[in-house]
């Protein structure tokens, strides 16, 4: 998650041709950011990087902090130790005021606290345009209206494509994940989290 505040009374317009017109706060755990590259020089007083302390249940061992640290079948873990940082990242939210937020679909509880304080949010996705498109309007998901049931169901063009396509998932790749993506990936599923995260940050 990353956090924008502005650095002082310039116009918004003008700050986002100005180099000097917002400091970022990026808030991640201890050991992602120490993985992270070095700001250049001249933008290192611009950034603050926050680092938490990820809860460790019984699923995780001392150093997984990434999906890159786990098995596939051990990732939903690491979202129900993630998901317990929701009231302390909320804290850091309302302590720190930010001008704006941006993050991915892991922590959808951020974006309607935000919307609280009327903080404007940007969702970073790590997803293709292939795999927004199946996912379908957010209605479905939250009210639990989706009839695709099995792997198969996402390997056929979606009923709400209006045009022909032959893009759509592989077997493989949906048989793989279906029980993280689509019934339960630590807490909520992993659509349930991109739906409502969607939901929150188009139309919150």
């Amino acid at each position: 998650m990353a956090g924008l505040r502005s650095l002082d009374s310039i116009p918004r317009a003008r700050q986002a041709h100005s180099p000097e017109g917002h400091r970022v706060s990026f808030v991640s755990t201890h050991r992602n950011i120490e993985r992270l590259p070095k700001p250049p020089p001249n933008l290192t007083h611009l950034i603050e990087f926050v680092k938490i302390q990820l809860p460790k249940g019984d699923n995780l061992s001392e150093d997984a902090e990434s999906t890159i640290d786990l098995p596939f079948e051990m990732v939903r873990y690491l979202k129900i130790a993630f998901d317990e940082l929701q009231p302390r990242i909320i804290c850091l939210l309302e302590d720190s005021s930010p001008d704006g937020v941006i993050g991915d679909f892991a922590q959808y509880w951020l974006y309607p606290e935000a919307a609280k304080h009327n903080i404007p949010c940007a969702f970073f996705s790590i997803f293709t345009a292939t795999i927004l498109s199946a996912t379908g309007p957010t209605s479905l998901i939250l009210q639990n209206h989706d009839d695709r049931v099995k792997p198969e169901d996402f390997t056929v063009k979606p009923k709400w494509v209006p045009f022909e396509t032959s893009v759509s998932m592989r077997f493989f790749q949906i048989n793989r994940q279906f029980k993280e993506v689509i019934i339960d990936g630590g807490n909520v599923s992993d659509m349930y989290r991109l739906v409502a995260t969607l939901t929150a940050v188009m139309w919150g």
